[in-house]
């Protein structure tokens, strides 16, 4: 039996790894180390190892994630420099156009009673946006135009931006025609023509040469609750440029006749700007 566990024992120990003193203290530490966590998180080691692996991958995930925002970063950074090239670009495109803009304007608003020197664009840098960094103020008499202008003045000022840039389908204008008569409703009433050759123009007006100037005109009234609204015959509407004229009479009417055929027969007034 003794020869038998010599021979066993000695087997053994061939079997056994080579590991020094050092080592075996290192591995002892380790053991430590690892009982000392068992111990901190209430966890046994094989799924603290586990845990480590979850934590590991969170932990190269967040560095890919902050690899892919210095990524971003330097696109935004190139995005921003683009945008600032292009605002710039805009910056100079809009202040010409303002100036031109407001050349053009000045020489429409003059025929339409508003004075060519009340008028001005303004084309100032702000804070930076989706549309540039410019902010545009229209000013009318030293104020800003909305702040200043009556309702009849904002509807001029529109028909004669519309006068100048490209027309559009159809215009609506109401009380285009507040504060203005004689030549001046006479000119207004020009443009108006003008514009309706291209375009539909509807307009609400109680002035007599605009009135003159429709292609087809309507009457409104109110019955009760009710409005209605029925289309002028010539005759008719000969009648309601008169009334608008003053008091009814043969000589208004010959007055109303002599307005819708001046507007019947005269050249387009945009020819003659």
């Amino acid at each position: 039996i003794y020869d038998e566990l010599y021979e066993l024992c000695s087997a053994l120990s061939s079997e056994l790894p080579s590991i020094s003193p050092e080592e075996i203290d290192e591995l002892n530490e380790k053991l430590y180390k690892a009982q000392l966590l068992e111990e901190k998180y209430k966890l046994p080691y094989p799924l603290l190892v586990e845990k480590l692996k979850e934590e590991l991958k969170e932990l190269e995930e967040a560095n890919e994630l902050k690899e892919r925002i210095h990524i971003l970063e330097e696109r935004l950074n190139d995005a921003l420099r683009a945008y600032g090239e292009l605002a710039q670009a805009l910056s100079r495109e809009r202040k010409r156009s303002a100036k031109e803009l407001e050349k053009k304007l000045k020489g429409v608003l003059s025929l339409l009673g508003l004075g060519d020197g009340d008028f001005e664009v303004v084309v100032r840098e702000e804070r930076e946006g989706r549309y540039g960094k410019d902010a545009v103020d229209f000013l009318f008499r030293g104020g800003e135009l909305w702040r200043v202008a009556s309702g009849g003045e904002l509807s001029r000022m529109v028909l004669a931006i519309s006068l100048i840039l490209p027309q559009r389908e159809t215009y609506v204008f109401d009380e285009v025609d507040a504060g203005l008569s004689g030549e001046a409703s006479l000119r207004l009433a020009r443009l108006l023509k003008e514009l309706s050759r291209n375009s539909q123009v509807i307009l609400i007006t109680h002035a007599p040469a605009l009135c003159a100037a429709g292609d087809r005109n309507f009457m409104t009234r109110k019955e009760g609750a009710r409005v209605v609204v029925e289309e002028l015959s010539r005759e008719e509407k000969l009648a309601e440029v008169a009334r608008l004229m003053g008091v009814r009479s043969e000589k208004t009417l010959a007055g109303a006749r002599e307005l819708v055929s001046l507007f019947s027969e005269s050249p387009p007034f945009g020819r003659s700007l």
